[in-house]
């Protein structure tokens, strides 16, 4: 989210240390959702961010459940990095 949105989404993950994770939980409840992460072109981007960052830890997702999603899948490697597991 850094390298798209320019900034980190939070410092602290904690609500009344960090006014832009406050805004996420606020924004999380509504069906609009947080704009940051709304603003993701393709939806199965926004899930795989929405389940990363997911504050339920039985529900969110690892790194190797994130690896194998389909937007992780379909990302275009350069030469270099094709055949590397």
């Amino acid at each position: 989210m850094a390298m798209h949105t320019g900034r980190h989404l939070g410092c602290v993950a904690h609500k009344d240390k960090d006014e832009f994770y406050l805004r996420y939980l606020e924004d999380r409840k509504h069906e609009d959702g947080f704009a940051p992460i709304e603003r993701l072109h393709r939806a199965r981007c926004r899930n795989v961010i929405y389940s990363i960052l997911d504050l339920n830890p039985s529900r969110r997702i690892n790194a190797s459940q994130v690896v194998k999603s389909e937007w992780v899948r379909r990302i275009k490697l350069c030469k270099a990095g094709e055949g590397v597991s």
